[in-house]
């Protein structure tokens, strides 16, 4: 909300129908329906499947904070923007007998559209007065989506064994990328802690890393032409 421009003066248009509340604001070139979700592609699936009753989107944006996987791979800091062509699932499936477990993995794919714009990353800075290098990664895999909270570097070197170029993780991806017969989608996150248990001490952090996602984001759709994903 903080990246958006009110559409009516200083207010925002507030909307509530079908169960379910947005604004719409501009962000950007382009009017958008903003709604907040919890954690989890269950609840995430759910309010979209809401707001889609209204709005119809053709386009669905995932802005937030994720978590590294390690600070310094691949260049991965605070704040660092993970933005993946492909995204892979990984869930814990534990044998009967409970002694061992194996990775399930299962794939999304960013919208190409969307993919095709936001990779391009050259010139994006936070402006503002803030002296803080931001990075943005691209590529395939590089973030992985989870149906829990991952607090245990077992098994950050489980997901790490079985998806070696993962640089992040996060929550609700699949229900952003889950279906492409609806609307296209992409997932973009800004990494805000290193998935321990450790993250009141990243606190400060979690703030600034939410602001740097919806910065890159706010910069793309104000410098691509404002027909740009109408006409696709």
């Amino acid at each position: 909300m903080g990246q958006a421009t009110p559409i009516n003066g200083e207010k925002y248009t507030r909307t509530s129908s079908k169960g379910i509340t947005f604004y719409i604001a501009m962000y950007g070139k382009y009017k958008v329906a903003i709604i907040r979700t919890e954690q989890g592609k269950e609840v995430t699936s759910e309010e979209l499947q809401k707001i889609q009753k209204v709005v119809k989107a053709q386009y669905v944006i995932a802005i937030g904070i994720c978590y590294g996987m390690k600070e310094g791979k691949k260049k991965t800091k605070f704040g660092s923007i993970l933005v993946a062509k492909r995204m892979k699932e990984t869930s814990i499936a534990k044998y009967k007998d409970g002694s061992k477990s194996e990775l399930e993995i299962e794939d999304y794919h960013s919208g190409k559209t969307l993919y095709d714009i936001f990779e391009n990353y050259h010139g994006f800075t936070l402006g503002n007065g803030i002296n803080y290098d931001v990075n943005v990664l691209t590529g395939e895999d590089i973030l992985v989506t989870e149906s829990s909270l991952n607090t245990s570097q077992q098994h950050k070197d489980e997901i790490q064994r079985q998806v070696p170029q993962a640089l992040g993780g996060e929550m609700e991806a699949a229900a952003i990328l889950g279906k492409p017969e609806e609307f296209e989608g992409i997932v973009i996150k800004a990494i805000a802690d290193w998935g321990d248990m450790d993250k009141a001490s990243c606190a400060p952090w979690k703030e600034f890393s939410t602001y740097v996602a919806a910065k890159y984001i706010w910069y793309q759709l104000s410098n691509i032409p404002e027909d740009e994903l109408m006409r696709k």
